[in-house]
């Protein structure tokens, strides 16, 4: 190569570096304060979105929670009252009461116990180690599967008695806590099935939740 050449490429170079130490440390700063200035924005947007939603659900619980006192207020205070329910919604409740009952004494617990006894028999006729060797086996998935729906489909049924007389009767409101905040979240994430066979036992944790309430009633 040209001594000539390979100078002036050296000196170009050495001109280069200089010019990033001079230029390098302003341009990290200036991008530094714009990144950091853009997740201020950012959080505040999400900060604000984040207020307004939180907001707008205490106003709809607010507003919930006035409709059900007034009612109460009133089958309290007023003997010739309904409460403030329709007539409509005393007719409803009244048609719901027996799906209710024949849901959650019967097709619930017995769509529980036969899923826990179809994957226990499945694990111990095939000598399964894990409780997952079976999991994928067509009648567990569907019948994990159907509880969900089931459960599901029963606090949608909840849901729809008003809510007025479900506070006033201890046996339903027990029923939508267990049905909505232990079955459902139990089932629907089945843990029964990421357990060995040996640590799993003969009973799934729902089935020991429903009989333990069961004896305890």
């Amino acid at each position: 190569m040209d001594m000539d050449l390979l100078f002036r490429l050296l000196l170009a170079s050495g001109g280069l570096m200089v010019v990033v130490a001079i230029v390098g440390p302003p341009l990290q700063y200036l991008l530094g304060f714009l990144s950091s200035g853009l997740d201020d924005v950012v959080s505040k947007y999400y900060g604000h979105w984040f207020f307004r939603l939180s907001y707008a659900s205490q106003r709809r619980a607010q507003q919930r929670a006035r409709k059900v006192f007034k009612r109460w207020f009133s089958r309290r205070f007023d003997s010739t009252s309904t409460g403030g329910l329709s007539d409509d919604e005393l007719v409803a409740a009244q048609q719901l009461m027996p799906t209710i009952r024949q849901l959650l004494e019967e097709e619930v617990p017995t769509a529980i116990r036969r899923c826990n006894s179809v994957h226990r028999r499945m694990a111990l006729f095939l000598q399964a180690n894990h409780m997952r060797e079976i999991a994928g086996q067509p009648e567990c998935v569907t019948l994990r599967h159907f509880n969900a729906l089931l459960l599901e489909q029963t606090i949608s049924t909840l849901d729809q008695y008003p809510l007025s007389l479900r506070l006033d009767s201890e046996e339903l409101l027990d029923a939508s806590l267990v049905v909505r905040h232990k079955l459902f979240p139990t089932c629907s994430r089945c843990p029964y099935i990421r357990t060995s066979v040996t640590e799993a036992g003969d009973y799934c944790a729902a089935a020991q939740f429903i009989d333990l309430e069961k004896k305890t009633c």
